[in-house]
């Protein structure tokens, strides 16, 4: 995250919590600048909005930290699905295909972004096409 997007997850934090959000001023913003820095916007608001969901108090770093991880790691499993669904698909229809279903691969998750259960929802549908076209021959 940049300043102005830990600036507004803090804003965010300090509405939702006002009694023990941190208090907003340069030394807070570049430490928690830093230490989010490898972490995406998008990213750290979905962890404060599945930390907000069960807690009596503000975040704290660590809090946002461990909440992305878990983000990140069900993205990547996820991503893992999506794939090993497209080689799937790729083997039902053979070598020629494959070039083209990759592409098709690389724009559906592009497209999706983080909304990673859609494109998954998308390729295993597209399986199941394939599924039937094969039976249907």
């Amino acid at each position: 995250m940049n300043r102005d997007e830990v600036k507004e997850l803090l804003m965010t934090i300090a509405e939702l919590f006002p009694a023990s959000a941190p208090k907003a001023s340069d030394r807070v913003f570049l430490i928690w600048e830093k230490s989010l820095a490898d972490i995406s916007f998008e990213t750290g608001y979905r962890a404060l909005n599945r930390y907000v969901i069960n807690a009596r108090f503000a975040p704290t770093i660590s809090d946002i930290i461990g909440e992305a991880n878990k983000i990140e790691s069900e993205n990547s499993a996820l991503l893992d699905r999506v794939r090993n669904t497209f080689v799937e698909i790729c083997d039902m229809w053979g070598a020629k295909k494959s070039k083209e279903l990759y592409d098709i691969f690389c724009d559906l998750v592009e497209l999706n972004g983080p909304d990673l259960n859609k494109s998954l929802g998308i390729a295993l549908d597209m399986k199941e096409a394939a599924i039937e076209y094969i039976k249907d021959k």
